[in-house]
């Protein structure tokens, strides 16, 4: 159990890197799982009337599609830029037409590019035969362009091939597969072509899809066998157990870090602390709930202000992140043996932020 345990996590760390994925602001407002966001981003950046670095970032998607397809749409002469565009009624027959695509851009020439995003919703009934037979009857030069986050193929249901009634279905051919890695790169080559609020949205919006390629990534792996599944149950019925030991673990070192010092232990529940005196007769909490912060209940008797009045976080918002994992407490786990510099640098930020009481 446990060998295997090991090889999992050694092949879903193989897979996703070792990099730090960090919150963004689409996480913060809980928007990051909803196609729309990404379409209207994608399809933003590549508007050339949109902002002010102009036809450069559509020229630089257009480089991540066939050859032949990036000589045939005139990238520098747009006439419109379009999210969920209407090409009608759904009709379902021997040939299919109709619906609603996600990001449509059509140059000076009538020339169409079409982009269907999937990151989560499935397929629907014929759905890119239906676009491509709606500009086919518009006698309309298209390329349909299929994005998910691994560059995956349509399925047959999506083609047509799977609806009996259905003459002439769509070929897979017929459709340009992209991934979200290739939107990552090319959002890395045109960021720096933006004004500053722009390119900061832009790697707010990486963060984002990093994050969604490394949770897919990780679901992936653990539904590839019945033995690294099972495994996941396992860790998933324990991780609880396992957050509060490693809370206690962390205060029992802090406490050692700081034996020079009066403290008390504190535990309600899930969160664990300790109570350190003041030399003002006062006494600091420093907790771990979620995340590592300072609470006092008489904040008026410390001469200084908290940040929340009576509760402040140590270090930035999520960089000791108990709950869901973060920076600090991967690097605490890992150093925790070879000198434990992360307590050593709680406990020099609490001596240095107030006048602690020798025993």
């Amino acid at each position: 159990m446990a060998h295997k345990l090991e090889s999992m996590v050694e092949d879903i760390m193989s897979k996703i890197g070792t990099q730090n994925i960090t919150c963004s602001i689409f996480d913060m407002i809980g928007c990051g799982n909803k196609e729309t966001i990404h379409s209207a981003m994608i399809g933003f950046l590549i508007n050339p009337n949109a902002h002010e670095a102009g036809a450069y970032c559509l020229q630089e998607f257009m480089k991540r599609l066939p050859t032949g397809i990036n000589n045939a749409f005139n990238h520098k002469s747009i006439k419109q830029v379009v999210l969920e565009y209407d090409f009608g009624p759904v009709v379902i027959d021997k040939h299919p037409k109709g619906g609603r695509a996600d990001i449509y851009v059509e140059d000076s020439h009538g020339y169409a590019l079409v982009i269907e995003n999937k990151i989560y919703a499935g397929d629907q009934k014929c759905q890119l035969l239906r676009y491509h037979n709606s500009l086919e009857d518009r006698k309309q030069p298209h390329a349909l362009v299929y994005l998910t986050l691994f560059g995956k193929k349509p399925s047959n249901y999506s083609l047509g091939s799977e609806t009996p009634e259905v003459t002439t279905p769509l070929s897979a051919n017929a459709v340009i597969l992209l991934s979200y890695g290739t939107i990552n790169e090319w959002l890395s080559t045109i960021k720096h072509k933006c004004k500053y609020s722009i390119k900061y949205n832009i790697e707010q919006y990486q963060v984002l899809i990093d994050k969604l390629i490394m949770e897919e990534t990780i679901i992936n792996n653990l539904l590839s066998s019945g033995d690294n599944y099972f495994s996941a149950i396992k860790i998933a019925e324990h991780i609880e157990d396992c957050r509060i030991k490693l809370k206690r673990m962390f205060i029992q070192d802090l406490k050692e870090e700081l034996s020079g010092y009066v403290t008390d232990e504190i535990e309600d529940g899930k969160i664990v602390g300790l109570r350190i005196d003041l030399e003002s007769n006062v006494s600091i909490d420093v907790l771990i709930d979620w995340r590592l912060y300072i609470s006092c209940n008489e904040p008026n008797l410390l001469g200084f202000h908290l940040e929340n009045v009576t509760w402040e976080y140590v270090g930035a918002y999520d960089e000791y992140n108990f709950h869901d994992g973060s920076s600090q407490v991967k690097r605490y786990l890992s150093t925790r043996e070879k000198g434990n510099p992360v307590i050593a640098d709680v406990a020099n930020f609490l001596k240095s932020r107030f006048p602690l009481k020798h025993q």
